[in-house]
């Protein structure tokens, strides 16, 4: 036990620093998006599902991962510039501190306190385990719903599904559920899809509102809406502290359905079949929230047929509807996430190269010091031996001048005789 402890707590004490990090920088990410998306707010749904996508993607991927991608892909040069020469010192400064600012204060906060860092780990780990399992038993529910479900390939409804599926070159099969009682329209499943109707909505649907609500279904099918949302629905389970992460999700999906809204209405030519279609959808269902299932009303349902029948937002983005300013947005977008991610990187090592350069600074003042001594040790020694080899020189002159001179240690002996 006490094992399993020490493990745990060392494993907490290399995880709450790096994941703090990438969770404030992931963070700082979405909040600068945010006021782009606020300025499109008349743009096309499409293009601002993408960049709440992209915003969701930086908590998937971290600085260091996105810039050695980058270097990988790009062959970014290591260019070794001075901050000063350009006068960006207090910038960088500046950049640096609201980046690991708050996270060298929560680490100082935990730096040796290990029951607290364990602590933390397990609540972590227990909410993680209690959202993926409440996910879990909320889609074994569903699917055992569906038990009862009537699988479809002929009718009127079927046909129209087959016709609309190769109206928008879906090469997957999609199946058809009629299922009795209380559901509202949906798609189940991601590789093997399956479109759930109740059975009795097409008795009271004209063909074109039938074939609108169809048309909606099949569009999330086609974008593969039902995979991003389980795949965001797991970053929630392992973020399900962090609130941003839960706003980018209601984000997700309010885009998302409104931007098969948008496509519907293109594909039909003109609003009130879909929405006369969906205020008779609306009778039988309840308004189905399960990630990983896409449905009609799934978002706030009378604010969309406002926005459908309005039509403003149409109106007013005209430029952005354009397929090509659609791209070069989201390039720009990514582009950012890159740029944030290798400024980010540059912060970090700047960060780690300062202490370092400081440290061979004082390393080099050592060096002189103790260069210096030796030095002055070596010419101590010389003049020691110079002094010695004058000494023996004179010694040896002043015998030659008078050789019955004995040394001194003779003397006494020549006074005694």
């Amino acid at each position: 036990m006490m094992n399993l402890q020490a493990g745990l707590a060392s494993w907490s004490a290399d995880l709450w620093p790096s994941l703090l990090a990438h969770l404030w920088q992931s963070t700082l990410f979405a909040l600068v998006l945010m006021p782009v998306l606020l300025l499109l707010r008349r743009a096309p749904a499409r293009l601002r599902y993408s960049i709440w996508l992209v915003a969701s993607l930086k908590f998937v991927l971290p600085s260091a991962v996105l810039a050695a991608l980058a270097d990988r892909l790009f062959a970014v040069p290591d260019v070794h510039l001075s901050a000063s020469t350009f006068g960006l010192a207090g910038l960088l400064e500046l950049a640096r501190s609201l980046l690991n600012g708050p996270v060298a204060v929560i680490s100082t906060a935990f730096a040796g306190r290990q029951s607290l860092l364990v602590a933390v780990t397990a609540i972590w780990l227990a909410g993680t385990l209690a959202c993926a399992g409440l996910w879990y038993l909320r889609r074994r529910r569903f699917a055992s719903t569906l038990s009862v479900a009537v699988l479809t390939t002929h009718g009127p409804a079927a046909r129209m599904l087959e016709k609309a599926r190769r109206r928008l070159s879906i090469r997957r099969p999609v199946g058809l559920a009629l299922m009795p009682g209380t559901v509202e329209p949906g798609v189940w499943r991601i590789w093997r899809p399956l479109l759930v109707l109740p059975a009795q909505m097409p008795k009271h649907l004209s063909e074109a509102e039938l074939e609108a609500i169809l048309l909606h279904e099949l569009i999330h099918i086609r974008r593969w809406d039902n995979l991003v949302a389980s795949l965001h629905m797991a970053l929630c389970c392992l973020f399900w502290f962090h609130p941003v992460v839960w706003l980018l999700d209601r984000r997700l999906l309010a885009a998302r359905e409104e931007a098969c809204d948008e496509r519907v209405v293109e594909l039909c030519g003109r609003p009130e079949p879909y929405v006369s279609g969906l205020l008779k959808a609306m009778r039988f269902g309840v308004g189905l929230r399960l990630a990983g299932v896409s449905s009609a009303h799934a978002s706030n349902f009378r604010r969309r047929i406002e926005r459908i029948l309005s039509g403003e937002r149409q109106a007013g983005s005209a430029a952005l509807r354009r397929p090509l300013i659609q791209r070069a947005c989201l390039a720009a977008g990514v582009l950012l996430l890159v740029a944030f991610s290798l400024g980010v990187s540059a912060g970090s090592l700047a960060g780690r190269a300062a202490p370092a350069q400081q440290e061979k600074g004082c390393s080099k003042t050592e060096a002189r010091q103790r260069a210096a001594k030796v030095a002055q040790a070596r010419a101590a020694k010389i003049e020691k031996r110079q002094t010695a080899a004058a000494a023996t020189s004179e010694c040896l002159e002043a015998k030659r001048n008078n050789p019955r001179a004995g040394s001194f240690s003779d003397s006494p002996r020549r006074a005694a005789r």
